[in-house]
């Protein structure tokens, strides 16, 4: 049963206290030894439980906490250039029986470019290289013929000329009907022409001949 022993208080006075001899005072002594061990190591492993939660959750170790990368976004649109030529009903039934000097329009040429590079819209005969060079209407029985000239006429974007006349009169090669720098064109329209004058004293028959227009990019 508890036992009093002698003990002090804070002030060195003596005073009885209870305590509980198990076995004799040197057991008492061990027990009370333990007792603080048993403490001790409780109070070691909650503090190594505690640094372990604040490195795991609080400041986590990783050799890259941080990352960051770049994401390359890019597409490439080709360069294109196209031409839609449209012919007129008139370029079939050229008024070649009317004496006199005559204007008439044969067709149109619908451009369309994306590009940076410049290009040339051009004109050719399949009768130009016969003798005289130039363009021609061939009556191919007699031989007879019939003499023009083309025209262009432009809109003015990328430093395009806007009229351009006497292309196939004389020469055959590099016959530039409208020369664009620079720019990107959409649905832009050149109006081709073919200048003549008709005579009175032709041999009669189908004059023919036919035109060619091209663009070629630079």
């Amino acid at each position: 049963m508890p036992h009093p022993s002698q003990c002090c208080n804070w002030a060195g006075r003596p005073n009885y206290c209870w305590t509980l001899i198990l076995g004799s005072s040197e057991g008492f002594y061990e027990m009370t030894h333990k007792e603080k061990l048993t403490r001790l190591r409780v109070a070691v492993a909650l503090a190594f439980s505690m640094a372990a939660a604040v490195g795991l959750y609080v400041l986590p170790s990783c050799d890259v906490c941080e990352a960051s990368t770049s994401i390359l976004l890019s597409g490439v649109i080709p360069g294109k250039c196209t031409i839609d030529v449209n012919s007129s009903s008139r370029a079939g039934d050229l008024p070649i029986a009317s004496p006199g000097p005559h204007r008439v329009q044969i067709g149109s040429v619908t451009q369309n470019c994306n590009g940076r590079r410049s290009y040339a819209l051009s004109i050719s005969s399949a009768n130009c290289t016969q003798s005289p060079t130039g363009g021609k209407l061939i009556e191919p029985g007699s031989g007879s013929y019939l003499p023009y000239s083309g025209e262009f006429n432009n809109p003015t974007t990328g430093g395009s000329a806007p009229v351009v006349t006497g292309l196939l009169e004389s020469s055959c090669i590099a016959q530039i009907g409208r020369r664009v720098e620079q720019g990107v064109i959409a649905n832009e329209v050149s109006a081709v022409y073919v200048n003549f004058i008709a005579s009175e004293t032709m041999a009669s028959g189908t004059y023919q001949d036919t035109v060619t227009i091209s663009i070629a990019t630079n």
